[in-house]
């Protein structure tokens, strides 16, 4: 079979990084490199979900044991979003790094489309939530493939030390740092993340 890249980034309100991991886990045949940019450890280990920004622990815990009040977030911030998107940008820039700040402020269209976009469906934005601090269902010791873990040093949403240990316990992992950079390296460094990839495709 033709040998394919999987590539993982984590936006607003997503978890796709241990979708792609998984994908490389069962089907390595088919994965010739994986990429995780901006992700955590495994979330159901207490330890690390400890150090989780505030804000994503507090809407995983209401996500897993009161839906409906995440539901009820999600649509304010839904709300907010669509009637002074300037606002509701800013809102969520104060959390970030100066970096990302500028990120947000120059592509400001494009954050608030794809945070909307995450919200759309009220119970799959709960959904994601869940699946981001549940079981991934495998150790990342069990992915064969070669990945690379991209990381930001100033990001403000993941512990940057958690790119180091993870790409430690994948037995093919690249730590790959990106000094000074936040949390949307997968904006700013879009072109170097994937000309990785290929090179190696």
């Amino acid at each position: 079979p033709a040998a394919s890249i999987c590539v993982a980034r984590r936006a607003r309100r997503r978890a796709r990084w241990p979708r792609a991991l998984a994908v490389a886990h069962e089907l390595p045949a088919h994965v010739t490199r994986a990429a995780v940019i901006a992700g955590a450890l495994p979330l159901d280990d207490p330890q690390n979900r400890a150090h989780l920004n505030r804000p994503d622990r507090r809407l995983a815990a209401l996500s897993e044991h009161a839906p409906t009040l995440a539901h009820a977030y999600f649509a304010a911030a839904r709300r907010m979003g669509r009637r002074v998107p300037e606002r509701f940008a800013a809102a969520s820039a104060r959390v970030l790094d100066a970096t990302d700040q500028e990120v947000i402020r120059t592509h400001e269209q494009w954050f608030v489309t794809s945070a909307l976009g995450a919200m759309d469906d009220l119970g799959g934005a709960t959904d994601e939530y869940r699946v981001f601090v549940a079981s991934w269902g495998f150790a990342p010791e069990e992915v064969a493939v070669p990945v690379d873990v991209h990381q930001g040093s100033a990001d403000q949403l993941i512990e940057p030390a958690w790119a180091e240990e993870l790409a430690a316990r994948l037995p093919q992992g690249r730590l790959i740092r990106w000094p000074g950079e936040g949390h949307f390296i997968a904006v700013t460094r879009r072109p170097e993340i994937l000309g990785r990839l290929v090179a190696d495709a």
